[in-house]
């Protein structure tokens, strides 16, 4: 069984940048890698995407899995999955697509 992580995060969004130090924080073994590093067919995705051995997670569910392997209070976060789906990717569909647009805004309102 392969148990390598990796994440692909886009690198040129501060949200997504930020997202990976709390990953390399607290996820030792989990790579964090750029999503250019996919092959089209996922880069076209435009998606945060989770690599745990052979299973794939893109989206919300790549954000959630992450977490949630962080262990204990951060367990919880699987309680987004009581939410429907379609909400869940709404909401992820919603920030992806306007990160660039957020990160300028967080980054604004920080100085």
């Amino acid at each position: 069984m392969n148990n390598n992580k990796e994440v692909f995060i886009d690198k040129s969004c501060s949200i997504c940048n930020s997202f990976s130090e709390y990953i390399q924080n607290y996820s030792r073994d989990i790579k964090v890698s750029s999503t250019e590093m996919l092959d089209n067919d996922l880069y076209s995705l435009n998606s945060i995407v989770f690599k745990s051995g052979n299973s794939l997670f893109l989206g919300m569910d790549a954000i959630v899995e992450i977490i949630y392997n962080w262990g204990s209070y951060y367990k919880l976060i699987r309680i987004t999955k009581i939410l429907p789906n379609s909400f869940n990717n709404l909401v992820y569909r919603l920030i992806a697509r306007n990160r660039h647009k957020i990160s300028h805004l967080i980054n604004t309102k920080a100085l």
